[in-house]
């Protein structure tokens, strides 16, 4: 007989993450990012919704509506309560609504936040969610498919955050197993058409690769980039002073392989690793794919990540790559 819970998730914004046995606090600019509850194919889980928010704190705090007065920003409204499973179809989470789940996996809420993530955001919803079962994250993994040992290779790391230890995860993820990652990241971005649909399609016809091992040289040099942009509001992978990225991880280490050069990838706008992760791969409006390729890039074994504040687009996050660097 399968046991029922009733879990307790309060969707917070602007606050740090906390967890608990039945009660989750989710900061609201970590994007889509799943809870440890586990819902079987076929299963109903069953929300109760009630509190306020706004994508912008300048704006009248709205229910799990969203902002309704405004044009839908994709398929949803700004600031509406976006719910998934795991590897399945989005949908909105209201006040009530039973939902049937057509695949297993830990059940994902998120606030639509479109194009605006960096905006500044206030307020908070409670969501009581009757069904599923509490999973821990290594049970989650373990269930879908990732062997977590072998990919987080940057746990351990004392230079890195928390968020940067996770963008090394997930490129690991995307590199070992293309199709998996495309089935359970890009399957709602898919949707959209154009690089999104493209990117998805590839990734599931893609052979794997093998992980990328966390660098100190790399962080140091993509650190010193992502603040340099962050405080000046630049864009690009010039420095302020002029120096290029060999220029800045020669600083803190030397090349050893063939390559005498790192390859680099920067993004601005998200702090999720996981969005940082899809704004990459995706590409969207550049026309090499030049992010996506250097993700997939055969030749490289190192990495390096900073994610710091920007001054115009709120976060930036620099990923510096090589096939082989030492540190000094």
């Amino acid at each position: 007989m399968k046991m029922r819970v009733a879990l307790t998730i309060l969707v917070t914004l602007a606050v740090t993450v906390a967890f608990a046995a039945d009660k989750l606090t989710v900061d609201s600019s970590q994007g889509a990012k799943p809870y440890p509850v586990w819902v079987e194919k076929a299963e109903k889980i069953t929300f109760a919704v009630k509190g306020t928010w706004t994508m912008w704190d300048r704006w009248a705090p709205v229910d799990y509506n969203g902002h309704t007065s405004f044009k839908k920003v994709g398929s949803f409204y700004l600031g509406q309560l976006i719910g998934r499973v795991e590897g399945g179809p989005e949908f909105t989470v209201t006040d009530g609504l039973t939902y049937t789940s057509p695949v297993s996996g830990r059940l994902v809420l998120y606030p639509n936040r479109g194009n605006y993530a960096h905006l500044a955001t206030a307020g908070a919803l409670t969501v009581n969610v009757t069904g599923g079962k509490p999973v821990t994250d290594s049970q989650a993994e373990k269930l879908t498919g990732w062997d977590i040992a072998a990919l987080d290779t940057a746990r351990g790391e004392t230079y890195l955050s928390g968020p940067e230890k996770d963008v090394v995860l997930f490129l690991n993820k995307a590199r070992s197993n293309p199709p998996l990652f495309a089935r359970m990241y890009l399957g709602t971005r898919k949707e959209s058409g154009g690089y999104a649909l493209e990117c998805y399609n590839e990734m599931l016809a893609a052979k794997p690769l093998h992980t990328l091992a966390p660098s100190k040289a790399l962080s140091l040099a993509a650190r010193d980039h992502a603040t340099d942009m962050g405080s000046t509001g630049g864009t690009g992978h010039t420095s302020s002073s002029g120096a290029d990225a060999a220029a800045r991880v020669k600083k803190y280490g030397d090349f050893t392989g063939p390559y005498t050069g790192p390859w680099e990838n920067c993004s601005y706008g998200a702090a999720d690793p996981l969005e940082i992760m899809l704004q990459l791969l995706i590409d969207d409006g550049v026309p090499s794919r030049g992010h996506r390729k250097n993700i997939f890039e055969k030749n490289v074994n190192f990495v390096g990540v900073s994610i710091k504040p920007h001054k115009t687009y709120r976060n930036n996050c620099v990923m510096d790559f090589a096939d082989s660097i030492k540190d000094r």
